[in-house]
């Protein structure tokens, strides 16, 4: 699960309810992909970015960027 944000309000999501719509995919690069997605208990579309972790060094790099969002 992960928190997000919308519209000044928090809350938790789980994988399980997000839903990949038609013609989801929006861009990818070295680090993984991000698609359109609905979540189905709010029927919010989001954008979800997916990233593959190859080392431990690349998840360091990743939490960094994550806690300056």
């Amino acid at each position: 699960t992960t928190s997000c944000t919308l519209g000044g309000r928090t809350m938790t999501l789980d994988p399980q309810t997000l839903e990949p719509l038609e013609g989801a995919k929006l861009g990818s690069g070295s680090s993984g992909m991000v698609k359109r997605v609905r979540h189905t208990v709010t029927g919010q579309v989001l954008a979800l970015k997916e990233i593959r972790i190859n080392s431990e060094h690349h998840l360091i790099e990743i939490q960094k960027e994550l806690e300056t969002l």
